[in-house]
């Protein structure tokens, strides 16, 4: 809702508690929505492993869709167009729980309509959230900012560890698909509901006239930037690991060990939690250390997960489950520290006014570019290995059990994981360079001013 004059006050506040209501009901939708849920529907219909793949992929894909959220809120401002935004994401949702239905009369379709629903669910959410720290910024002032968004944070968090338990109860009772359905659609009535009190934020018009300024000339000025095209550069390779290693991990877990939906959902669980705890932990060593170090340990982190996973057992119960809960709770540290550093390093690097146009920028660059080449590579994977590890099992097959073929194909992606993140880690080490000239030019005082409110909008 915009309003003709600066928030007062009891505006603010009023906001501040729509937010947080926000915040714990989209919490519980989420974990009724997230990728977890949605690979779990993907093996149920019979959905080929290279399209499992690519679910991961669009959630970065979804990027695509940021300019349309500009252009929506240069018309009816951040609060509305995140609301409408939000609603379209929930009903994509649903379009994933009637894929599981034509899936018992035309698969191929039901595939399609699956990858087409994840990829609408993703991008919706990117086009709502596009302009989300401004408006945060709108009802919030320096005092009370880290206390709001912590807030909204932790209820975000609370809901959805509640959310996990009681799906991993349902699909106890029961891993049918109608099951999993079943929560898809609860989820969605509860996303539709959060967005009515993000409706209900107020805001001015700053924000709306902000985004009806040109990205393109902003844009031009932002890439000029050397340290944006680094951020650029390991962004890309950052993302594209993730979309590498997280299906091909929940993967790993149904169809190379056999794990039920309970147990997956629960690993995603321990995911879940590390990713609040690490955004909790990264801000600290950021005030401390700065982003760079919380970057090179997101990007190490990464790089162990992927050894894990190559060093993983073929079979076994007690090994493999230990492992899956290790490397399900550093994947979720490795993207929570990415993320929150590349916020730091992006506020740092972009003046204030050109932010909209280099966050649309960068995200697509970064997030979309990535997807799409994640695509790529996990379907030219997957052919790949189709040749190449019967052949592998056979000359080994005193070592590899008559099943693990599948398993070998899945450390395939880690293995290729593995020098995308050793570059990545090679490019955030050479940040210090251009780190040390950024504070030549701006001063060290100007560059802790621009860290410590990255930090605050990082979580």
């Amino acid at each position: 809702m915009i309003v003709d004059h600066p928030l007062t006050l009891e505006e603010r506040k009023i906001s501040q508690k729509n937010y947080l209501r926000f915040g714990f009901i989209n919490g519980f939708s989420y974990m009724c929505l997230g990728e977890t849920i949605i690979i779990l529907i993907a093996v149920q219909i019979g959905m080929p492993d290279v399209l499992i793949t690519f679910v991961g992929a669009m959630l970065y894909i979804g990027f695509l869709l940021l300019p349309l959220g500009v252009r929506q809120t240069a018309r009816t401002g951040a609060a509305q167009s995140q609301a409408s935004f939000w609603v379209c994401r929930n009903i994509a949702a649903l379009l994933v729980a009637v894929s599981a239905v034509v899936a018992q009369y035309i698969p191929v379709v039901a595939w399609g309509l699956l990858l087409f629903a994840a990829l609408m669910f993703y991008g919706f959410r990117a086009a709502g959230v596009v302009l989300s720290q401004p408006l945060i910024g709108e009802i919030t002032n320096d005092d009370d900012r880290s206390q709001v968004v912590g807030n909204a944070t932790g209820a975000f968090y609370f809901s959805g560890v509640i959310a996990l338990i009681i799906v991993s109860f349902l699909l106890k009772m029961s891993d049918s698909i109608w099951i999993l359905c079943g929560i898809v659609v609860f989820g969605a009535s509860m996303g539709v509901t959060a967005s009515r009190f993000i409706r209900a934020i107020r805001e001015t018009d700053i924000i709306r006239q902000t985004a009806q300024k040109p990205l393109m000339p902003e844009w031009k000025k932002v890439k000029a930037n050397p340290m944006i095209r680094q951020l650029l550069i390991v962004g890309f390779c950052k993302n594209l690991a993730v979309i590498l290693m997280v299906p091909a991990s929940v993967l790993f877990l149904k169809k190379g060990y056999g794990f039920s939906d309970t147990v997956a959902v629960l690993f995603s669980a321990a995911q879940f939690c590390a990713s609040f705890t690490a955004s909790w932990l990264s801000g600290k060593i950021v005030a401390k250390k700065g982003p760079r170090a919380v970057l090179i340990i997101s990007v190490s982190l990464g790089l162990i997960v992927s050894l894990l996973w190559l060093i993983a057992p073929f079979s076994g119960i007690i090994i493999p489950c230990i492992l899956s809960v290790l490397v399900f709770f550093l994947c979720g540290t490795t993207v929570a520290f990415g993320d929150n550093a590349n916020t730091c390093y992006f506020l740092m690097a972009v003046p204030k006014e050109q932010q909209i146009a280099g966050s649309v920028a960068t995200n697509v660059i970064q997030g979309a570019g990535a997807g799409i080449a994640g695509m790529v590579i996990a379907g030219g994977l997957m052919w790949f290995a189709r040749y190449i590890t019967p052949s592998i099992g056979g000359a080994f097959q005193n070592f590899i059990p008559g099943d693990g073929q599948q398993i070998l194909t899945y450390k395939l992606f880690f293995l290729l994981a593995l020098p995308i993140q050793l570059f990545a880690l090679y490019q955030t080490i050479r940040l210090k360079t251009i780190i040390k000239t950024y504070r030549a030019e701006h001063g060290e005082e100007g560059v802790r001013r621009t860290v410590a409110s990255g930090r605050k909008d990082a979580h």
